[in-house]
């Protein structure tokens, strides 16, 4: 007999088969594993492994936008355009994410709160408790919300006034009818400032008769000969390699002795591009007013300086790149504020307004869009005496409107014009090339409110 053949034969057999709901079932369910834990425990070290790098990679990014002053991802919504330039600089309006204060707010807005007819003081008074439950007018951000862009930056509903002056509307003859919203309508009321559109405003200016005032502080027909321009006579422009020593013995700079070294030299250091910082040592007023207008608030708050690319309104393609700072308008050696006045605007601004004022009524006279954008005032100097300056603020007057209305266009203009055409979209875009259609309904009101 072969060894095989004496080999004892197994027989096979299948595992007894173990009924549901036993107790054998049930151990056997524990014991056997899940599919997700099983596939878990195969891959927990790799899925370690990617997470922890993930999280380095985003932590990484989030180090170096904010290193680089990149922060406009986080913010919780689209800004206002008065504020859009400046987005990243979340530190200047808020305590970490505390809601902006209204000390805040009033660092910058000083200027347009100089004749606020609503102030914080008037909604302390216990009579307004009931109102204040409705708009606490006593906080910046009850009515101006950021992140939430809204026309001129008001995120308060357009009833907001009626809330307080619900009676205007019956006590009022000539306000009867109109909408509980139309308070905020263009050439009707200022919250904060309602000096250029009050009964008393418009009555005065429609006594006057139409013309240039004596109030102007500078003759405006006379602003291209100011001392700063001065015009070199093409036999010696010809005759002279305009080198940079050149142009700046024909400048103001040259009369009043500003030479190199005023500029150029800072704390003993050598500055081969100086920025509105060395303006600021002479032109203290007009650094201070670039800084509070959009084209110098980036440097105001310690940001790269604006660039054309950055802004909300069309720019030409050829500006875009360059970067917006005293040196982008004025030639510091030469000074040639005519081209400042100008051309410079038109080297960056494609607006349709902007296109069109070359044929506008405006142009070929003085009037210029500095004139309009950029007012001369008269401001006090050290010595009592006053001189004439430059608003360099160019956000001042372009909203609201009505104040450009009172600071420049009534100098020259009667009231009934300036706000007809002020209010004129239509008006607006050509440049007032265009009449507007119609008198504005502010006009009709105060003359109605003059009949005995």
């Amino acid at each position: 007999m072969s060894l095989l053949a004496a080999r004892p034969r197994v027989r096979a057999t299948c595992p007894e088969r173990v009924r549901k709901g036993t107790p054998q079932a049930e151990s056997q369910q524990r014991r056997a594993p899940a599919p997700l834990a099983s596939w878990l425990r195969i891959w927990q070290w790799p899925l370690r492994y990617h997470a922890l790098s993930l999280s380095i990679a985003i932590g990484g990014a989030f180090a170096f936008s904010l290193w680089r002053g990149e922060r406009t991802w986080l913010l919780p919504g689209e800004t206002s355009d008065g504020h859009h330039v400046i987005d990243a600089a979340c530190e200047q309006c808020h305590d970490g994410f505390a809601p902006p204060q209204n000390a805040r707010c009033v660092g910058c807005h000083a200027a347009e709160l100089t004749n606020d007819t609503h102030p914080v003081e008037t909604f302390e008074d216990p009579r307004w408790a009931a109102e204040r439950e409705l708009v606490d007018a006593r906080h910046c951000v009850s009515c101006h919300g950021e992140h939430a862009r809204k026309p001129r930056g008001v995120s308060a509903g357009r009833e907001m006034c009626v809330l307080c002056h619900d009676d205007v509307l019956q006590k009022r003859a000539n306000h009867r009818g109109l909408p509980r919203g139309s308070c905020m309508n263009g050439g009707c009321h200022n919250y904060h400032d309602n000096s250029a559109l009050s009964a008393a405003f418009i009555a005065e200016q429609l006594a006057h008769p139409p013309g240039i005032r004596d109030a102007f502080p500078l003759d405006f027909r006379a602003a291209h000969a100011l001392p700063a321009t001065r015009q070199v006579p093409r036999s010696v422009a010809a005759s002279h390699a305009k080198t940079i020593a050149w142009r700046w013995e024909q400048s103001a700079h040259a009369r009043n002795d500003v030479h190199c070294a005023r500029c150029h030299e800072h704390d003993g250091e050598k500055v081969a591009r100086p920025d509105e910082r060395a303006c600021a040592s002479c032109h203290g007023f007009e650094v201070d007013g670039f800084r509070h207008g959009k084209h110098g608030a980036r440097r105001a708050v310690g940001q790269p300086p604006l660039r054309p690319e950055q802004a909300r309104l069309p720019m030409n393609a050829d500006a875009h790149g360059s970067e917006l700072g005293c040196a982008t308008c004025h030639d510091p050696h030469a000074l040639d504020v005519d081209y400042a006045s100008t051309t410079a605007c038109l080297h960056c601004h494609a607006d349709e307004h902007s296109r069109a004022f070359a044929s506008s009524p405006h142009a070929g006279t003085a009037v210029t869009c500095a004139t309009c954008h950029l007012p001369r005032v008269v401001v006090e100097t050290a010595d009592g005496h006053g001189r004439v300056a430059v608003v360099h603020n160019n956000s001042l007057t372009l909203a609201p409107r009505d104040r450009m209305a009172a600071m420049v266009c009534v100098k020259c203009h009667d009231i009934e014009l300036v706000l007809s055409a002020l209010f004129d979209e239509a008006s607006v875009r050509s440049n007032f090339a265009l009449a507007s259609a119609r008198t504005h309904r502010s006009i009709e009101m105060a003359r109605a409110a003059a009949k005995p």
